[in-house]
């Protein structure tokens, strides 16, 4: 990622994260985030750049300690123009 994608990215994240701040209804991942959450192939893992999960989903109502293994309700990936879209 350029510089403006790793900005973009932040930003992101930054108003989702102001969004919990503010109204506890649930969690704003950054792009240290790991997903785990494809049942036809549980050994795929995706980092997007950002993601949101609301509040009830986790079991118990917390974030896990490792993977995130359910779909979240919202991910975000920033695309540089030198990536290529698969």
């Amino acid at each position: 990622m350029g510089a403006k994608a790793v900005w973009v990215a932040g930003r992101v994240y930054q108003q989702l994260q102001n969004l919990v701040d503010v109204t506890p209804v649930g969690w704003a991942f950054g792009d240290g985030a790991q997903l785990r959450c494809y049942t036809d192939d549980p050994d795929r893992i995706r980092k997007p750049d950002a993601c949101f999960v609301r509040r009830g989903r986790f079991v118990p109502d917390e974030p896990p300690e490792g993977f995130i293994t359910i779909p979240p309700d919202l991910v975000v990936e920033v695309v540089s123009p030198s990536d290529s879209y698969y």
